[in-house]
C-alpha cells in the first residue's frame, strides 16, 4: 500500500507524510476518541435503559395500585348485590308464608266449623251433612258405623288432604317467588 502512494504523490511527498506526520499519535487519537464516543453512547443507553426501567416501575405500580382499587370496588358490589337478593329472598319467603299461614288458618277455621257441624247433626237426630267414608262394614268387630264417626273421620281425612295441597301449592308459590328474584 505505501509503494502505491509513493508512485501517486511522488517519492519526496510521500516521505514527508510517511516521516514527518505523526501517524502513531494520530491512531492513537482517533482510538482514544472512538472509544470516548463508544463510552459515551453506553452511558447514554444505561440511562436510557434506566429510564425506561423506572417508566415499567410506575406504569406497573399504578396497574397495582388500579386492580386493587377495582377488586375492592367489585368485592363491595357484589356483596351489597349479595345483601339484596337476601333480602329480596327473605321478603318472598315472608310474603309466602303469609299467605300460606292464611289459607292453613282458613282451612282449620273450615273445619272447626265442619266439626260444629257435625256435632250439631248428631245431637240433633239428622243425618249428618258430611257424608260417611265408604268400606265402613269391612271393621274387626263388624258393628255399624255410627255416622257421626264415619263423618268426623272423612272430615280429618279431607282435611289432612287439604293440609298436604296447601303445603305443595305454599311450596310452589316459594319456589316461583325464589325464581323471580333477580339474580
Amino acid at each position: 500500500m505505501w509503494a502505491f502512494a509513493a508512485r501517486m504523490l511522488g517519492a519526496k511527498a510521500f516521505d514527508v507524510i510517511k516521516n514527518r506526520i505523526p501517524w502513531k499519535g494520530i491512531s492513537a487519537a482517533v482510538a482514544v476518541a472512538l472509544l470516548a464516543v463508544w463510552i459515551g453512547s453506553l452511558y447514554h443507553d444505561r440511562n436510557e435503559a434506566r429510564l425506561q426501567r423506572d417508566n415499567w416501575k410506575t406504569a406497573h405500580e399504578t396497574l397495582k395500585a388500579d386492580v386493587a382499587k377495582a377488586t375492592a370496588e367489585a368485592r363491595a358490589a357484589d356483596a351489597q348485590h349479595a345483601l339484596k337478593i337476601e333480602r329480596a329472598r327473605a321478603a318472598a319467603t315472608q310474603e309466602t308464608s303469609r299467605a300460606y299461614q292464611s289459607r292453613i288458618s282458613d282451612l282449620r277455621a273450615s273445619y272447626q266449623r265442619l266439626l260444629a257441624a257435625a256435632a250439631a247433626d248428631s245431637r240433633g237426630g239428622r243425618a249428618a251433612a258430611v257424608p260417611a267414608l265408604p268400606g265402613a262394614a269391612g271393621r274387626s268387630d263388624g258393628a255399624a258405623p255410627h255416622d257421626g264417626d264415619a263423618a268426623l273421620a272423612l272430615a280429618d281425612a279431607q282435611m289432612k288432604a287439604d293440609m298436604n295441597a296447601l303445603q305443595v301449592i305454599a311450596l310452589q308459590d316459594w319456589i316461583k317467588a325464589q325464581q323471580g328474584v333477580e339474580q
